[in-house]
């Protein structure tokens, strides 16, 4: 439930980041930024046409000072070259007195303003010599016919042309640096102008930007708000998520249903204690390292839990029985979510599962034979209680420790080829066969077991499942039994030979003609007598096959006139039983690596057996195949096949499916023993399929000449 409802909410978090990230930090950054740049760019903007404007004040104040300066010089020249002409054309003294004293003021004035150090020192001279000309001019009245000093006058127009001059200069400058304070002024205030309005025409467009991606977010957001209302409708689960403060903010139909509350019942805002007041009582039983807690709680206690927002997870029963899984997590937004699971089927599951788990653990403690599992490295995963009483290991001293411990060489250097070469080639030639192998107790002691292998899967993993047997004293009565027959045959053989002699010389005539039924008497007994030499000689055989005593002379032979020799010499027996064998003349030839004569045993006890169990006009087909580097023989009759319980029991001594005195088919139980040890010897493999009603097949698999080995060998236990 959780994946999904975080499935669910991942496109509300992308809108909600996205919002975060419009309308937080970076808008409020980029507004701020532009708000401080226009608040500088304008204070600025103020102190430069502030301080332009008082240098401006300045300049002009200056300029006026100097022009003032500057008319007042020329005024005062003016006004000398008037006196001039006044004392010449014999002007009153008074007149002139009066134009001497306004000179006098006008020299006053210029001197109070003046401050250039030059001009000042124009200034001196020019009013020295102004001076001593009024001087004259004072005493011209009382002089009839006085003129003005020519050279005077040239040196007086000679100061005031240089002062005029000078004054004219500082003039200049003042006018020069307020004309380039103005042009940079202008400058500076279009330069303010226009990166205002950059900043305006990039503020405005992030402002279009960020209002058209909160448009698309809040969009988003109602959309993933939506998924998340329907995904919390779908899922089976109950779900109700609260605030910070414990309120209800959302809740889906199934927690209703989940905590029996009637839908109306709720509204937002509402205290989880209303919440849990209203639903059905429950007796919750939180979670403590994997456990449910034997003591249980209430909701009010629950809730407190809630509001230290620590994560829980239990158990909930409702008074009808129904058990729920409850669990809560606190968001990292700062809500806090909590589900409801049905479990009541789970939990019955889980008590019939430990009941069986229970049960099964108690067979498998009880049972006679030993039962392991390992996996695929070949380690031990499971041990049996008859397991421990066999090896003499307890399950703490055994488990994760490979198989090959509890073998023998050489079956445990070879256990972990077994398994790699099933595991590459899936070819089961150990899986569904018995086996007798020596196993190792922990004591150092050898004996000899009955292994069954089969395999199994847990989910994606394969185990095998080992089934162990002790059969030393199986061993033992083997031991004996094969001793006591193999004495009895002896001692039997000879008398058995020398009466089936005699009674061949009387059923002949040489004792006489005897009478009819004497003859009968005789022909049964000298029958009986041959099936008891049979089964004596096939008893020996037996024996010496198991012990390699048989003899065997192996040479490089076409097989299929072998096979045809062997049907030729078993037509007239099928004839008894009225069945036909027939060779497939589509068949394969190969070279083999054989004993011809005891080739010929194996096909015979394998031909006679399909003719006593076909039916009368039956045919049993005979067909030679070739499969990769073996060459197989083929005996299917249309009898009734064998038994699916005796399949096991096949290839054992003494086996018959029908093993009552009443059987209508004679046989010692003992020609299929003897083939299988004649086959192994031979470097092959027996074996048959029958599958029910339709007959059996028995096939011998013998390896081609050319990849055949050298010698003869017995039978590997290879799988």
């Amino acid at each position: 439930m959780t994946s999904v409802f975080q499935r669910a909410a991942r496109p509300l978090h992308k809108a909600a980041a996205q919002l975060r990230n419009d309308s937080g930090c970076k808008t409020l950054w980029l507004g701020a930024l532009a708000v401080l740049v226009l608040m500088s760019a304008g204070i600025a903007s103020l102190a430069t046409i502030s301080r332009e404007w008082t240098d401006l004040r300045a300049a002009r104040a200056d300029i006026g000072r100097v022009r003032d300066e500057l008319g007042q010089v020329q005024q005062l020249l003016s006004r000398l070259q008037v006196l001039e002409r006044e004392v010449s054309d014999g002007a009153r003294s008074g007149a002139v007195q009066a134009a001497g004293r306004e000179t006098q003021n006008l020299l006053r004035q210029l001197d109070s303003q003046i401050r250039d150090p030059q001009a000042r020192d124009l200034l001196a001279r020019l009013a020295a010599i102004t001076r001593r000309q009024l001087d004259l001019l004072d005493e011209a009245p009382r002089q009839p016919g006085a003129r003005a000093d020519p050279e005077r006058l040239e040196a007086l127009r000679s100061v005031g042309d240089a002062l005029i001059a000078r004054e004219t200069a500082l003039l200049g400058a003042p006018v020069q640096a307020l004309a380039e304070r103005s042009q940079r002024s202008e400058q500076l205030v279009w330069v303010i102008l226009l990166g205002t309005m950059l900043l305006l025409l990039a503020a405005v467009a992030a402002t279009v930007r960020h209002v058209r991606r909160r448009a698309a977010a809040e969009k988003a957001a109602r959309g993933a708000f939506s998924l998340i209302r329907s995904a919390l409708e779908a899922v089976e689960q109950g779900v109700a998520l609260f605030d910070g403060r414990g309120r209800l903010l959302l809740w889906n139909p199934r927690f209703c249903e989940l905590r029996g509350l009637d839908p109306s019942q709720l509204s937002e805002h509402m205290p989880v204690n209303e919440v849990f007041r209203l639903g059905a009582r429950l007796s919750i039983r939180l979670y403590q390292d994997g456990e449910a807690q034997t003591e249980s709680i209430d909701s009010w206690q629950l809730a407190e839990v809630m509001f230290a927002r620590q994560d829980f997870l239990g158990e909930a029963s409702r008074p009808d029985q129904t058990v729920l899984q409850i669990c809560g997590r606190p968001m990292a937004t700062g809500d806090y979510v909590v589900t409801y699971a049905d479990v009541t089927a789970l939990k019955r599951s889980e008590s019939a599962y430990r009941d069986q788990a229970a049960r099964l653990s108690a067979i498998l403690d009880h049972a006679a034979d030993a039962i392991v599992t390992i996996n695929e490295s070949g380690s031990i995963e499971s041990w049996s209680k008859s397991a421990e009483h066999l090896f003499g290991y307890q399950a703490d001293e055994i488990l994760q420790r490979n198989v090959r411990f509890l073998m023998s060489e050489p079956q445990a250097a070879a256990h972990d080829g077994y398994i790699r070469r099933y595991l590459q080639t899936g070819e089961p030639r150990v899986l569904g066969r018995r086996r007798e192998i020596e196993a190792l107790h922990k004591d150092g002691r050898r004996f000899p077991i009955d292994l069954a292998i089969s395999e199994m899967w847990i989910g994606p993993r394969r185990l095998f499942i080992g089934m162990m047997r002790d059969i030393s004293a199986r061993r033992e009565i083997e031991q004996l039994k094969s001793t006591f027959v193999s004495a009895v045959s002896h001692e039997l053989r000879t008398p058995l030979t020398s009466i089936s002699g005699s009674l061949g010389l009387l059923a002949g005539g040489v004792a006489g003609a005897l009478p009819s039924k004497a003859g009968r008497l005789i022909d049964i007994a000298k029958l009986n007598c041959e099936r008891l030499v049979r089964l004596i000689n096939d008893i020996l055989d037996l024996e010496k096959a198991e012990s390699g005593k048989l003899d065997f002379r192996l040479e490089p032979q076409r097989l299929k006139p072998i096979v045809q020799n062997a049907i030729d010499l078993n037509r007239s027996y099928a004839h008894h039983f009225g069945a036909v064998i027939e060779l497939d003349p589509c068949g394969d030839d190969a070279d083999v690596l054989v004993d011809r004569d005891r080739l010929i045993q194996v096909l015979t006890n394998i031909l006679s057996n399909a003719s006593k169990f076909s039916p009368g006009g039956g045919t049993i087909h005979v067909r030679i195949r070739k499969d990769g580097e073996v060459v197989r023989i083929s005996v299917r009759d249309e009898g009734p096949g064998i038994p699916l319980d005796f399949h096991a029991r096949v290839f054992e001594r003494f086996a018959q499916a029908d093993s009552s005195d009443s059987r209508p088919k004679s046989g010692t139980g003992l020609g299929l023993s003897i083939c299988r040890s004649i086959v192994a010897r031979l470097g092959g493999d027996i074996g048959f399929e029958s599958p029910p009603g339709m007959g059996a097949t028995f096939h011998v698999s013998l390896p081609i000449y050319a990849q055949a080995p050298t010698s003869s060998k017995a039978g590997s236990d290879d799988p």
